[in-house]
């Protein structure tokens, strides 16, 4: 990250930005390109670790690149807006700083498929 001092080092504030968001975005390996698309996640903090769970049906072009490659990449995001102020240099009116909280993560991808590990979920255990 470029700017340290807007990192979020405290693993409870992460969580609590990462629960603020909606959508999360999953990047496979592809060729050409790496594949992304936006899901809906529950997520499950503990210990310092995270994991994510994403709903989805089970054969697709996910499942497929997920077991060529489980390495994957993640970003949320939440709480856009756009600061504006007014810079007076000469002539010059500007707009300046964007406000937001973005999380990127890397890890391994697993599929549950097991039904009695869906209902676990479900249950909210």
């Amino acid at each position: 990250m470029r700017r340290a001092d807007r990192e979020i080092t405290d693993f409870d504030e992460l969580i609590a930005v990462m629960r603020g968001c909606d959508v999360c975005r999953l990047a496979l390996h592809d060729e050409p390109y790496p594949y992304i698309l936006p899901l809906n996640f529950g997520l499950e903090a503990d210990g310092g670790t995270v994991r994510l769970y994403f709903h989805g049906a089970d054969t697709g072009t996910k499942y497929d690149l997920i077991a060529r490659n489980p390495n994957a990449s993640f970003e949320m995001d939440r709480g856009h807006g756009l600061i504006l102020a007014v810079l007076r240099r000469s002539d010059i009116d500007a707009t300046k700083g964007v406000v937001r909280n973005i999380v990127c993560l890397f890890g391994r991808t697993d599929c549950l498929l097991d039904p009695i590990d869906i209902k676990w979920l479900c249950a909210g255990r």
